[in-house]
């Protein structure tokens, strides 16, 4: 079915698309009701011939003419065939005549050609003009919606009937010729334009761009069928399109909505959107999603330029085929979807663009649940360009040269589909309205965007970073995120891995290696992570770790996990350990650990004793009392995995879980207070201060949220490749947060003060006195308050370790150069932590050379933001070498555009430049150096220095 039009306001598009997909959704209830494959199974089934022919009839009908014209309605109810603009340009309108529609069905046939790979045959005929006996607004009161638009089908095939469209005569066109079988569809091509395209809401009568099957004719009109012909021919379903796309200044191609509704008529294919209106589905990587509006690329409108039908899509397309005409010629052979069977040997598989050569792999969970892969590519000549083919005067549009259908795709490379049929089967026509939905396009970014329309226009069309390939996500398995776990969260065991980069021929390879050992390392026990926290005078650390799978089997795992209590000066409470074990058994894991932050240690009911608080990817609650044990006091699940912080805001903890939900808990009652949905797994820290919460979300957004989890902002910094997870930091009236490639410092109204490129992927940020720590695999990056880079801490400089005793809190000496005032090495496999001078503590490893984990313990304001002092401008390197970039550091009292000019000896000016300054006090530019050797001067409004070039 149609959607709204991608258009420029976010808010507007979600409304406009989740209200058309309300309407969609009451007329597929009606067309639901009866099984419409019923009329057609085995309808060729006596036959021999081997290819099938779609024939179109398209009937032109016309309204009443409204005289004087509605202004509620789109039009005067007749075709318009006046014309404007320039021909062989997208702005040209042409003549809604007989010569426009044929252009339309020629587009169909030559998409639907390649869509088949050639294997069916189409042809079409175009009827005369025929009217309508009512005016619009009769048929399209959007308060008798259904019933309108099910009347005007009625009213447009009896206006046919009545001039002998349908008369054997009429229809010589679409009669079977010798050896050729003839499958007709009808399309009702109507003047006006369509109500899903209404954005301005001016014109409500309009009616809709659908496809009506038997269910809706039998609820509205009393059967299922219309009898023409004088008995001798019998209609049960149609296609409705209007003339145009055109209105409110939108210029949408009516080409995509005439395949996207074709499909549904010629094929009876599901949408694979949300009829609910909360997703898109797929994206543009399906005709079917909305690939029916591809464009929007190289100046081409959407609607222009199709993407083709996907993976699931023309499979099952295939299927209704081999159901209407089983000895016909199939458009996916049997052999060409490739089963891969489970193996524990490593298997490699070559696969060629799906959009040009029909191969596919399937991936079996079980005889309803499966994996569809396809690769998808852009281009057959690589030019980077999309030819049209138009009429001889370029008028008309009548293809797309090299069948270069999925140009539009916004990203080439492996798609990999989760189909599960139980959800497809158990709910209709609703089973994308379901989480997860019954055909998912597993995202490799990590970002459900197709099932929550999260970001625009990611949630509309997709983004690059959807396919797997080198360069991008090149892996999936059960523990990947995403991952190919069962929709029931059940372990498949099977890997796809070592994905290939994009080119004319793609790769991959598979396995199937039932779990007998979870670990890291060697086959020894041994702990996966290591978590600290401090309240008072106690540090409470957790260990988690997997053993041996119990049984082979069944996959159940055994996971252990050991929680200790100590005072801060390392001495053990109570004068012993105190020391609390979890084994685990299950029949599956979630993640191949139970515990991913530190637990937190409370007085919530204020009696005095301390009650610890985890969460476990298992999705429970833990509550224990510190007495002169760990005794348990409960557990609460939540259903679905826990791999947030927890902390506690006001009376109650919150966290966050994988099915994207932000929860406030009263561990009182062991009750939700409330929850707030965020549409991406919430599997980060977030930090809270003054009781509001800060979240850098997965998916690269921003948000701030008030203590009853209003959502009080929001901002998109970055579309992240890969999820990342940071703890913002919060400073005064400036907020600190990284994406994977920038250090943003945002004020309190997300309104950006500075964005710093980063040279490393950071891991967290903590802060000193001066400027903000950006932590790296390869070390600490320091940066003033501003973003000026201030220098660089290697990690075995920074440290200054290299035991790998297995000791725990020992006391440490404190490395005054560094700036840090207490270390708590707690070593364990070559682990250990410190803490800093605002009692954050860092975990790190003394042989990989990579922190493993990075956690903060608690803030404590900087009691007075530090001002940065005013420096004289500085020129580094200097001296420079000749074609060397160099940077020139200056202060900037407001901000506006600055102008810098370079002087060389004789005062002559050998550059000159005017840049922007959105931040105060210290700022930074790069040069390209392509000065002689020589002396210069810079100057900065009125900041001199002077530098060298060797």
């Amino acid at each position: 079915m149609i959607l709204a039009f991608l258009i420029s306001n976010f808010d507007l598009n979600k409304k406009l698309f989740q209200r058309f997909s309300y309407v969609e959704k009451q007329i597929s209830s009606f067309n639901k009701r009866i099984n419409q494959l019923k009329f057609y199974k085995n309808k060729f089934s006596t036959f021999s011939n081997d290819t099938l022919t779609i024939c179109i009839l398209a009937l032109r009908v016309e309204f009443q003419k409204e005289v004087p014209d509605d202004p509620l309605t789109t039009g005067d109810g007749t075709f318009d065939t006046t014309s404007s603009g320039i021909k062989g340009t997208f702005d040209y309108k042409p003549p809604y005549d007989s010569s426009y529609f044929s252009s339309i069905l020629e587009f169909s046939k030559n998409y639907f050609l390649s869509a088949t790979y050639h294997r069916i045959k189409f042809k079409y005929s175009i009827s005369p003009i025929v009217k309508v006996p009512h005016k619009i607004r009769y048929y399209g009161d959007l308060g008798f919606f259904a019933q309108g638009i099910t009347s005007f089908f009625r009213d447009a095939i009896r206006s046919a009937d009545q001039v002998g469209i349908f008369s054997n005569t009429n229809l010589a066109y679409c009669n079977p010729q010798p050896n050729e079988l003839i499958f007709r569809r009808i399309v009702i091509f109507y003047a006006g334009s369509a109500y899903q395209t209404d954005v301005n809401g001016d014109t409500p009568y309009d009616l809709p761009a659908l496809t009506i099957f038997a269910g809706a004719l039998d609820y509205y009109l009393g059967q299922p069928y219309i009898v023409v012909n004088n008995g001798n021919d019998t209609i049960y379903d149609a296609t409705l399109i209007p003339q145009t796309l055109r209105q409110d200044g939108l210029n949408i191609g009516l080409q995509g909505t005439a395949v996207h509704e074709l499909n549904h008529l010629i094929f009876f294919v599901d949408d694979l959107y949300d009829y609910s209106g909360l997703g898109t589905g797929a994206g543009y990587f399906d005709l079917m999603a909305v690939g029916g509006y591809g464009g929007d690329i190289d100046n081409i409108p959407e609607g222009y330029l199709p993407t083709l039908p996907g993976a699931y899509t023309k499979i099952y397309m295939d299927s209704i085929l081999n159901l209407i005409c089983p000895s016909c010629q199939r458009i996916i052979m049997p052999n060409e979807i490739t089963k891969i069977q489970p193996s524990k040997n490593e298997q490699t598989f070559n696969i060629l663009p799906s959009s040009f050569y029909p191969q596919f792999y399937k991936i079996e969970f079980d005889n309803k649940e499966y994996l569809l892969i396809e690769f998808r590519k852009r281009e057959k000549v690589e030019d980077k360009k999309v030819n049209f083919i138009y009429n001889s005067d370029s008028s008309l549009i009548f293809g797309i040269y090299d069948e270069e259908w999925d140009y539009a795709l916004p990203g080439e490379g492996i798609l990999i589909w989760h189909v599960d049929r139980n959800i497809i089967d158990s709910l209709g026509p609703d089973f994308q309205s379901n989480r997860p939905m019954g055909v998912v396009l597993i995202e490799a970014d990590g970002v459900p965007d197709f099932q929550y329309f999260i970001k625009f226009p990611e949630g509309w069309k997709g983004s690059k970073y959807d396919p797997f390939y080198k360069g991008n996500r090149d892996r999936i398995d059960d523990y990947t995120y995403p991952s190919i776990k069962s929709n029931e969260n059940k372990l498949t065991s099977f890997e796809i891995y070592d994905i290939s980069s994009v080119s004319n021929i793609m790769s991959f390879k598979v396995k199937n290696e039932k779990l007998s050992k979870i670990y890291f390392g060697n086959e020894n026990y041994k702990f996966q992570r290591q978590f600290f926290n401090l309240k008072d005078s106690l540090i409470i650390a957790l260990f988690d770790g997997h053993i041996d799978t119990i049984d082979e089997n069944t996959n159940s795992v055994r996971i252990y996990s050991e929680l200790y209590l100590f005072k801060k000066n390392g001495q053990s409470y109570y004068n012993q350990p105190l020391i609390k074990t979890f084994i685990q058994f299950r029949d599956f894991t979630f993640y191949p650990y139970l515990f991913k932050y530190p637990p937190i240690i409370e007085d919530f009911d204020n009696n005095g004793t301390y009650e610890v608080y985890l969460a476990g990817t298992d999705g429970n609650l833990y509550s224990f009392l510190i007495t002169s044990s760990f005794s348990n006091n409960w557990t609460k699940n939540v259903n679905f995995p826990i791999r947030s912080c927890l902390r506690k805001l006001k009376n109650y903890i919150l966290f966050g879980t994988d099915e994207g939900k932000l929860i406030l808990f009263n561990p009182i009652n062991q009750t939700i207070y409330k929850s707030v949905y965020l549409n991406f797994p919430i599997s980060t820290c977030f930090l809270i201060k003054n009781d509001i919460i800060y979240l850098q979300g997965i998916d690269g957004t921003f948000y701030i949220i008030d203590s009853e989890l209003n959502i009080l902002k929001s901002k998109e910094l970055e579309i992240l490749p890969n999820p990342i997870e940071i703890i913002p930091i919060v400073l005064k009236d400036r907020i600190f947060t990284a994406t994977n490639n920038y250090l943003w410092i945002l004020d309190k109204n997300l309104d950006v003060l500075n964005q710093v490129r980063l040279k490393n992927k950071p891991i967290a940020l903590s802060y000193f006195q001066n400027g903000i720590l950006v932590i790296t695999n390869d070390g600490i990056y320091k940066y003033d308050f501003n973003g000026a880079l201030m220098g660089f801490i290697n990690e075995k400089t920074a440290f200054a370790l290299s035991s790998d005793t297995n000791i725990i809190f020992n006391s440490f000496i404190f490395n005054y150069s560094k700036g840090f005032n207490e270390v708590y090495p707690i070593i364990r496999d070559s682990i250990f932590a410190y803490s800093d001078i605002k009692n954050n503590i860092y975990f790190w490893s003394l042989t990989s050379n990579n922190p493993l984990f990075y956690s903060f313990l608690n803030y404590n304001e900087i009691s007075d933001f530090p001002t940065v002092k005013r420096i004289n401008i500085l020129v580094y390197p200097n001296p420079i070498n000749r074609n060397q970039k160099f940077t020139v550091r200056f202060y900037a009292d407001e901000i506006k555009n600055y102008k810098m000019r370079i002087f060389d000896f004789s005062g002559r000016i050998v550059l000159e430049r005017e840049f922007e300054v959105k931040l105060k006090g210290i700022n930074e530019i790069t040069i390209d150096n392509n000065l002689k050797s020589g002396a210069y001067i810079v100057d900065v409004e009125g900041q001199k220095t002077k530098f060298y070039v060797k």
